[in-house]
Formats: structure tokens, C-alpha cells, sequence
């Protein structure tokens, strides 16, 4: 029985084919340390909307994790009248049948709110990805119709919490069954045309997808011919937009390449070719040891502002020492002082930076 997730409906309507991999094909999850933050994120917000406040004391000391739990708070008081008995982490399925094949589609809601004959239900979302995520929550919204037949609305809403923003998508009791058999069709009923586009990071078969792989050769070539300065002029907003991510991809695959190649020579050995070999030079970095280095410069060697020139503080991890350092519960407070006292000392230079991200229209 082929099962969708809620959570991959968002590629489906994409890309059929990422639910549909060869016999034997080995599938890869994406994952790094801002799934881990999210992850912390999800379970500090659960407890808020169950309980009515964050569980400081038992969060770990980092400051980010802390900040996006903090813009949690913020968002909930926004809009946490509209969730009255609110329950999290609810468990909803549909069993669709297609042409004889059934069709297990599951979903598992951040929130859900259910009052008379409406429902409520919400997604957290706390990265800075911003992408479409229309499907999924449509389809947490079908499943509560689905389930509970005598609803007659169901709206779901993704709370943006980096942004501070709510969005809202409604669906009626009769929208709900052709959602999900269109989820279904979509799914079981694959033409065998891959659809390529930023979504394939998040495709489990990236790795060994075809049209991936042929997608990265057209991506590279189109940064061949030309300068790409020169070309701007003439593209379209929508071209300039599209570039942006031919130049992720690019970038991605490229450091994906040059481990893989890496990772084969220190494994096998020197790769040996007609005129240039690939090997793996093994250097030593000397690095000071800063205490006792502070106490040779102070001792006659440098001055302060000289000193200072060659140092640099990481104000990120400087704030996560404090925190450790106060113990577990008093680490806000303890930050929010070492803070105030480098203002007072004038020790915090403030420098503007951008980054370049793509939003919703």
C-alpha cells in the first residue's frame, strides 16, 4: 500500500516521482542543524500551547533556539484565541481508493482546535525557507473533514514565526474527499515525468533521480556561455529569480562533487591521471593557545591596541559560555546582563550586513 505523508504532499504536487523510486533505490533525508533546531523548536512550542507557557528551565542553552522560542511565544498570543482547547500533535488518516488501489495518506497536525462544527488546525513553521506549503496544509485540513464527518469547515494556518505571520487556508466538507483522491491520483497515477526545480533538495531521491542529475548538467552549462552580469540587464524578474536558485543548485552539488572525490582518496588512495594526480597533503595549522598567549603579548610584546587588532570575540559563543556558566535556568538573565555591561563598556561594534533570501509574493 503506497503511503503519503501530509508533510511530502507539498513535493507530490511538484513531482509525482519522488514517491515513486526504483526497486532497490537507496533514498536519502535531508537533515543538518537547522532541522535539529526546528526539531527543539516544535517540542518547546507543544508544551507552550498545552501547558500556556515555554519550558525555559528545560531548553538548552542556545541562543537562537531560545530567540525563534521567544517569536513563538510572541505569534501564539496572536493568535491563540482562535485554537480554544487546543490539542497538539494529532494523528489523522484517509484510506483513498484509486482504480482498485488503496491509498494510505496520513497526517500529523502541530495544533488542532475543534469547536462545534469547525476545526482549526496549524503547521509551526521556523526556518528560513520560504516555500509553498499550500498542499500540506490543505490536506491537514481534508483529513480533520475526513475523520470527523460531521465537521462542515476546516481552516488550516501556517504559522510563519520568523515572519510573525499567519496564513490561512479554508476548506468545506465536500472539498475534502476530492482533495485527498487528487492526492492520491497524483500519486499512484505517475505519467513518468519528473519535474525539476528547487523543491528536488528536499526529495529523498536526489541522490539517484535522473531527471536531478540532468537538471545539475543543464544548471552548470547555463553558467558557461557569457557573462552572467551582462545578461542580467535582459532577464525578467522571474529569470533573475530563477538564475538565484540555478546558482544553489549549482553551488550545492559542486561541494557535494568535491567530497565525494575526497572522501574516494583518502579511502583508495592517490587518483592518478595523465598529467596531474589528486592527493591528500596532510599540513599543520599552529594555533596560540589564548591564555597563555594573552600573558607572553601583555608581557612587554605588543600593545593593548595591538593586542586587540589580532583578536577577535564571537559574540554568539560568548553568550552560550555565559549561559552555561550561570547553570540551568538562570542562563537568560545571565546573558541579558553580560549583554548590558558590553553596552555600557562600548564593546559591541554593530556592523550591517545582507543576506540575500527569496520570499512570498
Amino acid at each position: 500500500m503506497l503511503t503519503i505523508r501530509a508533510s511530502s504532499t507539498p513535493l507530490i504536487m511538484r513531482c509525482a516521482g519522488s514517491v515513486n523510486p526504483e526497486p532497490g533505490e537507496i533514498l536519502v533525508d535531508q537533515c543538518g542543524d537547522a532541522a535539529d533546531l526546528g526539531t527543539e523548536a516544535h517540542r518547546a512550542a507543544a508544551i507552550m500551547v498545552e501547558t500556556g507557557r515555554l519550558p525555559w528551565d528545560t531548553l538548552p542553552e542556545d541562543p537562537e533556539l531560545r530567540m525563534l522560542c521567544a517569536m513563538v511565544t510572541k505569534l501564539w498570543r496572536q493568535v491563540q484565541d482562535s485554537f480554544p482547547n487546543a490539542r497538539t500533535e494529532v494523528a489523522r488518516k484517509a484510506l483513498i481508493d484509486v482504480d482498485g488501489q488503496e491509498v494510505l495518506i496520513t497526517g500529523h497536525s502541530d495544533i488542532e482546535s475543534i469547536g462545534g462544527s469547525v476545526a482549526r488546525v496549524a503547521d509551526w513553521k521556523t526556518g528560513r525557507n520560504d516555500s509553498d506549503y499550500s498542499a500540506q496544509l490543505k490536506t491537514y485540513a481534508a483529513l480533520d473533514l475526513y475523520e470527523v464527518p460531521e465537521l462542515t469547515e476546516a481552516t488550516a494556518t501556517i504559522l510563519w514565526v520568523r515572519d510573525q505571520e499567519a496564513e490561512n487556508y479554508t476548506m468545506a466538507q465536500d472539498e475534502a474527499l476530492p482533495w485527498l483522491t487528487k492526492l492520491a491520483k497524483a500519486a499512484i497515477r505517475w505519467n513518468g515525468v519528473y519535474t525539476v526545480g528547487s523543491h528536488c533538495q528536499w526529495c529523498q531521491r536526489t541522490a539517484s533521480c535522473p531527471a536531478a542529475r540532468a537538471m545539475v548538467r543543464r544548471n552548470v552549462e547555463a553558467f558557461i556561455p557569457g557573462n552572467v552580469a551582462d545578461q542580467l540587464a535582459a532577464m525578467t524578474p522571474d529569470q533573475v529569480i530563477s538564475l538565484l536558485e540555478t546558482a544553489k543548485t549549482v553551488e550545492r552539488y559542486a561541494k557535494a562533487a568535491q567530497q565525494v572525490v575526497r572522501d574516494l582518496v583518502f579511502a583508495t588512495g592517490e587518483v592518478v591521471g595523465t598529467d596531474h594526480r589528486l592527493t591528500l597533503e596532510q599540513t599543520e595549522k599552529r594555533k596560540a593557545k589564548a591564555i597563555e598567549a594573552l600573558s607572553v603579548l601583555q608581557s612587554g610584546w605588543l600593545s593593548d591596541s595591538a593586542i586587540a587588532s589580532i583578536m577577535e570575540v564571537h559574540l554568539s559563543q560568548a553568550e552560550k559560555l555565559v549561559a552555561n556558566a550561570a547553570g540551568r535556568g538562570n542562563g537568560a538573565s545571565a546573558v541579558r546582563r553580560f549583554r548590558e555591561q558590553l553596552e555600557a563598556a562600548n564593546a559591541v561594534e554593530k556592523k550591517t550586513s545582507y543576506r540575500l533570501v527569496s520570499k512570498r509574493v
